[in-house]
């Protein structure tokens, strides 16, 4: 049988099993009160929260920066598919059509490429665009002007003076073998303009290193100035060095000497040696490094005077 229990405020009598206080009787004003005022007090504060919201608002995400190289894709789309569609018109059609499909390209647009070794589609962009910008002008007349790089090799055998300076072209290069035991460096040379240079080394072994710009070393970065002479590595005691060969290998191998210059920064090839030492197997790494020497190869043309290839080979032996 349930009790009866008295409510100390309001005497209301409660059948409910249990201890009532006056807290907790239904009938009670003072029990009802508490509520309301709880419930008041945070419909305030959720107004108080939109009104600073209001006032305050929150600063919009930063949009995430496009790289160059996303550019570059983006330009390189646009203009493939415009040269499409004009190739596919009729041939009397084709100049209105050009009209209509011209790629416009901004002056860092046409950087980005230039940036990223696409050398040719730069010089389709222009074949079909105005270049009477004074910025886009004054980028034609950088690829139009002849790079001239003087590069010697001076070489030092075991317990022997050092080699005179020799032009990479000159008959005392044609059957140079070094070891392990033996130093060498490279004297550059770099006439007006001033030049982004990159010099890297590969030997049989498809190992591949970059001589310069290396911080290892320190000293000079790009871009090189014009009228000046850089020896690589820096320091009068300073020189490379090849590596001993392993006891199996029992003929010479070739080591491979690889200089490409331009007035602008090569990223592209920048990227491509950091994919080399990011490389988590062997099989992305041997895909960085061939596309890496595509890209170099790319220099080797006549499309822009403004770029400068150049392979130099010698023998290294036991």
């Amino acid at each position: 049988m349930k009790k009866e229990w008295e409510c100390r405020k309001c005497s209301f009598l409660h059948q409910k099993e249990g201890e009532f206080s006056w807290l907790k009787c239904k009938n009670c004003p003072a029990f009802r009160w508490p509520w309301m005022i709880w419930a008041l007090g945070g419909l305030m504060a959720i107004l108080l929260a939109a009104g600073v919201w209001a006032l305050f608002p929150a600063e919009p995400r930063a949009q995430k920066p496009i790289g160059e190289g996303e550019v570059v894709a983006q330009l390189y789309e646009s203009i493939e598919n415009a040269g499409g569609e004009n190739d596919s018109k009729e041939d009397d059609n084709r100049e209105n059509n050009s009209r209509e499909n011209k790629v416009h390209l901004t002056t860092h647009d046409i950087l980005c490429l230039l940036h990223q070794g696409e050398f040719l589609q730069v010089k389709k962009c222009f074949q079909s665009n105005r270049t009477d910008d004074a910025q886009k002008g004054k980028i034609v007349q950088e690829m139009k002007t002849f790079i001239k790089i003087d590069v010697t090799l001076q070489y030092q055998k075991e317990g022997q003076k050092p080699s005179p300076l020799y032009p990479l072209e000159a008959g005392e290069m044609e059957d140079l073998t070094l070891t392990h035991r033996d130093n060498y460096r490279l004297t550059i040379t770099v006439q007006d303009p001033n030049v982004f240079l990159y010099i890297f080394q590969k030997d049989a072994y498809n190992q591949i290193k970059r001589l310069f710009p290396d911080p290892v070393w320190g000293g000079e970065k790009n871009p090189l100035h014009g009228g000046k002479s850089y020896q690589l590595p820096p320091g009068e005691r300073e020189w490379f060095y090849l590596d001993e060969l392993p006891s199996k290998q029992k003929e010479h191998i070739t080591e491979t000497l690889y200089l490409i210059a331009s007035p602008w920064p090569a990223k592209d090839i920048e990227r491509l040696y950091g994919e080399i030492y990011g490389a988590v197997n062997r099989e992305a790494r041997e895909k960085a490094v061939g596309e890496l020497f595509r890209r170099m190869r790319l220099r080797d043309t006549d499309t822009f005077q403004a770029l400068y290839y150049r392979e130099f080979s010698f023998s290294h032996g036991k």
